[in-house]
């Protein structure tokens, strides 16, 4: 016999179980915050990631950690890791700790109470995640939700054993298609390998090669002493600006339509750092080494984290040739030799990067070189696309059957 839906009155949600309840989320979690103080020391440090919380080692941390933890609190196992702020971007909203621990302060810890299963709630509430369904509850700039704000909101909760049902089940599901994402992730990890021995091979075989610094055959330039740009300066039409977030780095160019457009007074104050076609841009901020050839003229600026590289002499050099090169492991080599000190913020430098040398042969030779790598690349980027619209569309399979079964549509 089939179950009965009726209309939740929540357009996210839809139709629901006749017998499942809504309640307000303060009736299935307590929010309590317990500051680990001066035993930070002794606390395993967590992070919550866009693949679940998950222990950090203080150690040897990837990015930048405070220097107390004082302030940091308790997490326990099963507890619910939320984050309530920048819900417009943030790029993850939720997650369920198999660890205890110590988070940030910023985030909110709840635990589940009597009427709820943990392992359904981070189900749940990755469901709201996917499409930032909080959203548009939030009513400040940073589209942040206060605790009493977020604990008003409704929340579907089945019976606690059908949501043990669910849980287990979808567990079950999303291992196996966590297992095929993860084949070919792998897979395009090692594609992606082997294109780097692609360019270690081509670009190492400079016969009766010059070397050069790339100040000799290029103009280096970013923003400087330029009043910063907030989202003020942000307008609907005008000149581009483009940041690190703007680079599709599978093709080497600029996503023109993510970019923000800024006011042309506003873009006329850095005439140095106007891109023309043929100039190369690289991140040297966040990201660093992502890279982008401009393919066309456009009235187009950069944020602080892009650096604008322009070929002095063209006889000498082809643009395309010094993508590969700051693509390749010569560069990367290059980089992490001249990194100093122990900050675990990197930057790439201008004065820096002056000093990058390379060989750099005739211009016949560059382009006969360019167009190897091209058509090796090209074959190998077919079998990438291939495999990463296999993972799109396994991660949309599972976004569909995690709603299926969080909302009632499919029963266990």
């Amino acid at each position: 016999m089939s179950r009965v839906l009726v209309d939740s009155g929540i357009g996210y949600l839809g139709n629901i179980p006749s017998e499942w309840n809504i309640f307000r989320i303060k009736n299935a979690f307590k929010c309590k915050k317990n500051i680990v103080n001066d035993n930070w020391s002794n606390t395993q440090l967590l992070s919550l990631t866009t693949s679940g919380v998950k222990e950090k080692d203080i150690d040897n941390p990837n990015g930048k950690l405070p220097d107390s933890f004082n302030g940091y609190q308790y997490v326990e196992i099963n507890n619910i890791i939320m984050c309530l702020f920048d819900l417009d971007c943030s790029a993850v909203f939720s997650g369920i700790s198999k660890y205890n621990g110590m988070i940030s302060p910023a985030y909110k810890v709840l635990t589940c109470n009597e009427i709820m299963n943990a392992d359904f709630a981070g189900y749940y509430f990755n469901y709201i995640g996917f499409d930032r369904k909080y959203m548009h509850y939030s009513k400040n700039i940073r589209y942040t939700l206060n605790y009493d704000e977020f604990s008003s909101l409704p929340m579907l909760i089945p019976p606690l054993e059908e949501q043990k049902r669910i849980s287990s089940y979808l567990d079950n599901q999303c291992a196996k298609i966590d297992e095929i994402i993860s084949d070919n992730n792998h897979e395009i990890e090692l594609l992606e390998e082997y294109k780097r021995t692609i360019l270690k091979n081509e670009l190492g075989n400079n016969v009766s090669s010059k070397k050069y610094r790339i100040k000799n055959i290029a103009n280096l330039k970013g923003r400087i002493g330029w009043q910063g740009l907030t989202t003020a300066d942000y307008i609907e039409e005008g000149p581009y600006l483009i940041t690190g977030v703007d680079f599709n780095e599978s093709k080497g160019s600029i996503n023109w339509e993510s970019c923000v457009h800024i006011s042309e007074e506003r873009y006329e104050e850095a005439p140095e750092i106007h891109v023309l076609s043929n100039d190369l841009l690289i991140t040297k901020d966040g990201t660093i080494g992502k890279l982008a050839i401009i393919s066309e003229n456009r009235e187009a600026s950069l944020n602080s984290g892009v650096m604008l590289i322009r070929i002095k002499d063209k006889s000498v050099c082809n643009v395309k040739y010094l993508y590969y090169l700051l693509k390749s492991d010569y560069f990367w080599d290059w980089y992490n030799s001249s990194q100093r000190g122990s900050s675990t913020i990197k930057h790439l430098y201008q004065e820096q990067f002056y000093n990058f040398s390379f060989f750099l042969p005739d211009l016949a030779h560059q382009e006969k070189v360019i167009k190897k790598i091209d058509d090796q690349f090209f074959k190998l980027d077919q079998v990438i696309n291939y495999r990463k619209q296999i993972i799109e569309k396994l991660e949309e399979y599972k976004k569909s059957l995690i709603y299926e079964y969080v909302t009632g549509k499919r029963e266990v």
